[in-house]
């Protein structure tokens, strides 16, 4: 039985997706420990936790760099004592997503095999193809390529520190890794996307899998008739009282019934001024409602765009932070939705695109091809095969060449029990 070990920020849209992987590899028999680094999730049955204690990332000036400076104090913190867990498991394998670069350092280091999952949107770069921070729709020709080189000088520049971090503990530790891209697996890399989402791709590696949405149950199926408007932003930006009551004027204008689901953000008062009549929850299960919806209203994020377009839905999206733009460009050249931008007229754009999307069959046409793409891709137990394959005996030496592996009992701090 191999131990596989498993690492993901510590977001529910990065832990929802590598618990679903954790609880199909356990379904194959091999155990799974999840590594988190807060209050401990809910867990599939068979699945594992260790609490890796890491110090607080500590505040600071709100900037656009704010993401970046978190991310490379975690990445170091986590450099610290990853070693020693991972020794401590005596992990087989670690399955870590693409944000968490530590993971491949460690294991690199320790000369254990691992497994990249694109949880968000793939970071590989490829000239034709934008940075995943952008906005900018896929287009062919010499001046798309320039303009995609230049956004990914901008992102090499605005990432810089958290390069420093990498290459330094990686000439430390004699490994061959300079940079956050020689992080990803030589052995598999899986994506929540299916290729028919994605912008059109030459370069990607042999290793490289579509897989779908990650998820620990398929999809329900569809059910009819379709009438409801599903609102969601996720579970980071749920407190923007201002946006659900632009949805739910537009809702309201184009005589849909809505269901808002905010998270826990809207305080009551905020509720109560919402236009209309809708439905308003903290939670729902999200897959369940979207297979009775007519349309998604979301902000772009990764998971709630494949559980839409799983359930064959179309979308208007606002898109509000990170990568949620690059998505949602994807979802517009696809042909199933609409982008909204926020700024003048909002309210205005939401009402007409919300229209369309319920009224012009094509959207729906366009969404439900991306629904048997995602039936076809696999999901979590194609993603366990995967990962099952390609660590095989005699798929990567326990050693890279020249490297000595690390020792992972000196010098770290204990860790919290095994649950």
């Amino acid at each position: 039985m191999a131990h596989f070990v498993l690492l993901a920020p510590p977001y529910a849209g990065h832990l929802n997706p590598t618990l679903a992987i954790a609880a199909a590899l356990h379904a194959r028999g091999q155990r799974a420990t999840l590594l988190h680094t807060g209050a401990a999730p809910a867990v599939p049955e068979g699945v594992a936790t260790l609490r890796l204690d890491l110090p607080p990332p500590g505040a600071g000036p709100f900037s656009p760099l704010a993401p970046v400076r978190l991310t490379t104090r975690r990445t170091a913190s986590l450099l610290r004592v990853l070693p020693e867990a991972l020794g401590r498991l005596q992990a087989t394998a670690l399955v870590v997503d693409q944000l968490e670069p530590a993971g491949a350092l460690a294991a690199a280091a320790l000369g254990i095999p691992w497994i990249s999952v694109a949880n968000a949107l793939a970071i590989n770069r490829e000239p034709g193809v934008p940075p995943p921070f952008t906005a900018w729709d896929w287009r062919p020709g010499l001046a798309a390529r320039n303009r995609n080189r230049a956004g990914w000088r901008v992102h090499d520049l605005l990432m810089r520190p958290l390069s420093r971090v990498i290459a330094d503990w990686a000439r430390a530790h004699g490994l061959p890794i300079r940079e956050l891209d020689d992080t990803f697996s030589p052995l598999a890399q899986l994506s929540q996307l299916v290729a028919g989402l994605d912008f059109p791709r030459s370069a990607l590696p042999a290793e490289f899998h579509y897989v779908g949405p990650l998820r620990l149950s398929p999809p329900p199926p569809p059910s009819v008739p379709r009438r409801l408007v599903f609102a969601s932003l996720g579970t980071l930006q749920g407190h923007r009282a201002g946006l659900f009551r632009d949805i739910a004027r537009a809702a309201q204008d184009c005589h849909a019934d809505l269901l808002i689901a905010h998270g826990g953000r809207l305080a009551t008062e905020e509720v109560a001024n919402l236009p209309g009549r809708p439905a308003v929850c903290d939670f729902v299960p999200q897959a369940e409602v979207l297979a009775g919806a007519a349309a998604l209203v979301g902000h772009g994020g990764m998971n709630t765009v494949m559980d839409a377009l799983a359930a064959g839905v179309p979308a208007v999206l606002v898109p509000l932070a990170f990568e949620q733009a690059a998505i949602a460009a994807r979802v517009v050249r696809a042909g199933a939705g609409i982008v909204v931008p926020l700024g003048p007229f909002r309210a205005r754009r939401l009402r007409l695109a919300l229209r369309a999307v319920l009224q012009d069959p094509s959207y729906r046409k366009a969404a439900s091809v991306l629904q048997q793409e995602v039936a076809r891709a696999g999901g979590a137990a194609r993603a366990a095969d995967i990962i099952l394959h390609a660590v095989a005996p005699g798929a990567l030496p326990r050693t890279p060449p020249g490297i000595s592996p690390l020792d992972p009992t000196k010098g770290l701090r204990p860790l919290e029990p095994i649950v």
